[in-house]
């Protein structure tokens, strides 16, 4: 569910120029440093293409890797096929990668699967830790040693012993995955950079890059779509918008370069009509008001077993809570993209307030 934070309940009056008048006198300086929301917003949305950006150059970058490890595959067996055959290259002891198979972890590191504690960054040492782990538990079975009793498990560790079910079939040798469970680590699934857009996150609650996307974009679109005039009403007419009534399942969430267009149309829009002394721009019938402090209602759903209720806002002040929302969403893909190996610039998903503060101290 998404609101806007301490809005004004709605007056008894129902017209836009009753309402208006009680909107705060600004001074033409708190007017100029208002309406740079306009650029803001814009950004926040060239943010979200620029990610985009990102990811589409990932995918390219794995597919090259991958044309390039394909031939060099193809050299090596040409090489083998020409050799003298010596030495069994398919010994069980040793992996291409040159690490053992005798506990089947090593599948779990062939597949890119990340291994990590909850709360911490995946590294090669935990994936060393895993592997003697699991090595020192298959030793012990074979020299007729039991392991641990659960309780005195427990008292060598107190992480928390999470291997969601659905990627336990992963470790292919069962005392790998024993041991990682022992350990409190959480097995993530592969991804390749081809499907980062629209794979479900392990650790966003199964969110996608997609629907975040879509989501943040569905509240630029719906503050502009009501607006009277883009619905060719007169300018006077009533304004209401309700968040809720988002798009789902559509191409924003599966198409990246469909929402690419999209963002930066919306961007377009934004910059266009961000400058009042535009002739041209005033002289339009549509797109956004160029006045932050037109009146609009909020229709917004609180709780879920009771109607929607309204607010009364401005067109300022829910530009800014579209534009501060966006820079929620970004936090939350910000972990999506960690989670699937891609990193992001500095900055992105933070928020304005966030960034003044951490330049105060």
């Amino acid at each position: 569910m998404a609101t806007s934070s301490s809005p004004t309940p709605v007056a008894t009056s129902s017209t836009a120029s009753q309402r208006a008048t009680r909107m705060p006198h600004q001074t033409p300086e708190e007017t100029s440093h208002a309406r740079h929301i306009f650029t803001v917003a814009a950004r926040s949305l060239q943010d979200c293409v620029e990610l985009l950006q990102t990811l589409k150059e990932a995918i390219v970058a794995e597919q090259d890797e991958e044309e390039h490890g394909a031939k060099k595959d193809h050299d090596g067996n040409v090489g083998e096929a020409r050799g003298n055959g010596h030495g069994n290259r398919n010994d069980n002891k040793t992996s291409s990668n040159g690490h053992g198979h005798t506990n089947g972890l090593t599948h779990v590191a062939a597949s890119g699967s990340l291994l990590s504690r909850p709360g911490s960054s995946c590294s090669r040492t935990s994936m060393q830790e895993i592997h003697h782990m699991s090595r020192t538990g298959s030793q012990d079975s074979e020299n007729g040693e039991q392991p641990l009793p659960p309780q005195q498990q427990q008292q060598h560790t107190t992480k928390t012993t999470v291997v969601p079910e659905e990627y336990k079939g992963m470790v292919e040798n069962k005392a790998a995955a024993q041991a990682a469970a022992a350990a409190g680590l959480i097995v993530l699934p592969t991804c390749k950079k081809s499907e980062i857009y629209t794979k479900p996150s392990v650790l966003a609650c199964k969110g996608t890059i997609g629907k975040h996307v879509r989501h943040l974009h569905d509240h630029y679109r719906l503050l502009f779509e009501t607006y009277p005039p883009a619905q060719g009403k007169s300018a006077d007419s009533e304004w209401s918008v309700d968040y809720d009534k988002r798009s789902r399942e559509v191409p924003m969430e599966t198409d990246m370069d469909f929402a690419m267009q999209e963002l930066e149309r919306l961007q377009f829009l934004l910059e266009r009509y961000r400058d009042p002394s535009d002739d041209s721009v005033r002289k339009e019938s549509n797109g956004v008001p160029s006045d932050l402090l037109h009146p609009l209602t909020l229709q917004a759903t609180i709780d879920p077993v009771l109607p929607p209720v309204n607010f009364q806002t401005t067109f300022g002040r829910e530009l800014w809570f579209c534009s501060l929302h966006a820079v929620h969403h970004f936090a939350m893909i910000k972990v999506i993209c960690a989670e699937f190996g891609v990193s992001l610039k500095d900055g992105f998903g933070f928020a304005p307030s966030t960034i003044q503060s951490q330049k105060q101290q």
